[in-house]
């Protein structure tokens, strides 16, 4: 299904730390497979998987250089999708444009990648870049539910005490205290959002409020600071759905956060968080998110997600979505 939005928009493909120097990488992105390799010199280059000569998947060849190399031919492709050299023809001339080339980029520990023509360069997540803290990159998962509906999910506070029991929440503390929301051109942000959790920080071992800023720049994409009251240091999660086709994506968490919390502790704490989610979105039907207010019945601690769909539906998205019909 073809949709300008995403198309035109930075898409997760996966860690850059998962493709060195001369690697090759398949990834599928709306229902496209697609090639990623690093040059010899690291530079990213991304592709169709598909050798346009036999249909062979180029991602089971090798980098020679800063080209591509099909594992059935051996026809070489540059990273603007030229065919440079055909062995069993040698002094042939280069095949121009053969092959569909994408842009990539490479933020956040992240290489991302642009099926259509590309804005500028990711911009969603300051944190990241501040002094004084770390980063870690959760690997990849598959999880099978819409892009929109696992954004949607990560905004939410009212599920913490009873998918998230004895960690972001517990009962009786449910009650989700009123926060502002703010719809502009560029996304969706919530501030003023407290509550109540069990451990109110990473190194809390009181219950306590805690505070939430949360922020959408681009539709697959969201961000979280969490300030725990007992002034524990605060830290910020990017959450990424990388959509591989309409109802299942590939999602993970990039993290910054103090250089004095344990890295190890804090990335297996949000991974578990991350596992009692997932039956959560792959139950939910239907699996791509209605944008129609009347389609689900709605409460006044979804005021967050009403305003992420009310976004959704002012980009013209209609991948991963079931668009509201006209009145």
């Amino acid at each position: 299904m073809s949709d300008p939005v995403m198309e035109n928009s930075w898409l997760a493909g996966l860690n850059a730390a998962d493709l060195a120097p001369s690697e090759v990488a398949s990834i599928r992105l709306l229902d496209q497979d697609i090639v990623v390799w690093r040059s010899e010199d690291g530079s990213l280059q991304a592709a169709s998987d598909r050798c346009p000569h036999r249909g062979t998947k180029l991602s089971l060849g090798e980098v020679r250089g800063s080209q591509l190399m099909c594992p059935y031919h051996g026809w070489m492709f540059d990273g603007d999708g030229n065919c440079t050299y055909r062995p069993a023809h040698p002094a042939g001339r280069v095949r121009e444009g053969c092959l569909r080339a994408f842009a990539t980029c490479e933020r956040y520990g992240v290489v991302w990648v642009c099926l259509g023509d590309p804005p500028v360069e990711p911009d969603w997540f300051q944190e990241f870049d501040e002094s004084g803290y770390q980063s870690v990159n959760s690997a990849p998962r598959l999880v099978h539910a819409s892009g929109p509906r696992i954004i949607e999910n990560f905004l939410d506070m009212a599920h913490f005490p009873f998918v998230h029991p004895g960690s972001l929440g517990a009962e009786p503390q449910t009650e989700v205290r009123d926060y502002s929301v703010t719809v502009t051109e560029g996304g969706v942000e919530a501030v003023d959002c407290v509550f109540w959790q069990p451990a109110s920080g990473p190194t809390a071992v009181d219950g306590g409020d805690v505070e939430y800023t949360y922020r959408v720049a681009h539709p697959f994409v969201a961000t979280l600071t969490k300030w725990p009251v007992d002034g524990a240091p605060n830290f910020s999660i990017m959450l990424v759905a990388s959509p591989v086709d309409e109802v299942s994506c590939r999602a993970w968490m990039i993290s910054a956060f103090s250089e004095s919390l344990d890295a190890g502790s804090f990335h297996d704490f949000n991974e578990a968080v991350f596992d009692e989610d997932v039956p959560i979105l792959e139950s939910q039907r239907p699996q791509r998110i209605p944008l129609d207010p009347a389609a689900e019945m709605h409460q006044r601690a979804d005021k967050l997600s009403a305003a992420y769909r009310q976004y959704l539906q002012a980009l013209g998205l209609t991948y991963g979505v079931l668009p509201a019909l006209p009145r």
